[in-house]
């Protein structure tokens, strides 16, 4: 059984385990877990220290980026919504996404 990534849990067959087997499989499945948060965070971590920030407005969500353009890494570390965009439309976060797009543009420069 191999069992590497969280996806690989959707090719066992659980039925057919026995009681030791499922007890590895529940093992191995916090080990991946942990790993991941660790992976996770620490991607959050090395996202602060990207020179260059974006924003961009997926839908009624307002999405802010960090990246850096020599390694070609990028991150998303906030999404926003506004609560007076009703009904799926996105006026006010498209306005705010406006604002501050014009903001970075003259203020932002290599850290």
């Amino acid at each position: 059984m191999k069992l590497d990534t969280l996806e690989d849990l959707l090719e066992i067959n659980h039925e057919k385990l026995k009681a030791a087997e499922n007890k590895r499989v529940i093992t191995k499945i916090k080990q991946l877990l942990k790993t991941e948060n660790k992976s996770e965070a620490r991607a959050e971590k090395e996202a602060k220290d990207y020179p260059y920030e974006a924003v961009s407005v997926v839908g009624n969500k307002a999405v802010y980026l960090r990246f850096d353009l020599d390694t070609k890494d990028a991150r998303v570390v906030d999404v926003r919504t506004d609560g007076r965009d009703t009904r799926g439309r996105n006026h006010m976060v498209s306005y705010q996404m406006s604002r501050y797009l014009e903001k970075l543009s003259k203020n932002q420069k290599e850290k």
